[in-house]
């Protein structure tokens, strides 16, 4: 005659098995769907998920589409949040993107006229081209000029070379957590070919 007990206990081993393989079967599927989708991306552990857009790449606690023909690099210094290297032709030069800098908007567009010696014989501030747009909540700010540049280096707070015929291209984004500024400098045919690309990647920025 068949023990009760025993009886009772292989039911039960039988009931915890097949309740373990169902709990791992559905684990493992909510695994693979969540490494299959490449719109999803983890800053660490204990950080929410983030879903970027098609295309996009994360800057800070924005997103932009990216843009192919732009080299992204480690930036060279902890205030920059972002940096990249841009080709055409002959010509190279630099996007760097920062945040959490001192002074408004307008206070570090009047530093960066002082980077730049005039070409002509009216101040940069005079010849520069400055206009603004709204997209959803942000307000940004767009500046363009050329002239020498006074490339310096910061740890000596000094100047190291003059670069004449170059020019800066500038978008700074108001309505995040705190002002965003994106900063291009080269030579003046570099900034031009960029200017319609610049814009167009500004433009599609939004928030993670």
């Amino acid at each position: 005659m068949i023990n009760v007990k025993f009886l009772i206990l292989l039911i039960t081993l039988i009931i915890s098995s097949i309740l373990s393989l169902y709990i791992y079967s559905e684990e493992s599927k909510k695994d693979k769907n969540f490494h299959s989708d490449k719109s999803i991306k983890v800053l660490n552990r204990g950080e929410d998920r983030i879903t970027l857009k098609p295309g996009y790449e994360k800057i800070g606690t924005l997103q932009a589409r990216k843009v192919e023909s732009w080299v992204r690099e480690t930036p060279s210094s902890s205030m920059r949040v972002a940096q990249y290297k841009l080709d055409y032709m002959k010509d190279n030069g630099q996007l760097v993107v920062f945040s959490g800098i001192g002074g408004s908007p307008d206070e570090n567009i009047e530093r960066w006229y002082k980077q730049f010696k005039p070409e002509s014989n009216l101040p940069i501030d005079e010849t520069s081209l400055k206009w603004e747009i709204v997209k959803d909540k942000f307000e940004i700010k767009f500046v363009h000029f050329e002239g020498t540049f006074m490339k310096s280096d910061m740890r000596m707070n000094s100047v190291t070379e003059e670069l004449k015929g170059h020019a800066l291209l500038a978008a700074i984004i108001s309505g995040a957590d705190e002002p965003y500024y994106f900063k291009m400098t080269g030579p003046s045919s570099l900034i031009k070919s960029q200017k319609k690309v610049f814009e167009s990647f500004i433009k599609s920025i939004d928030e993670l």
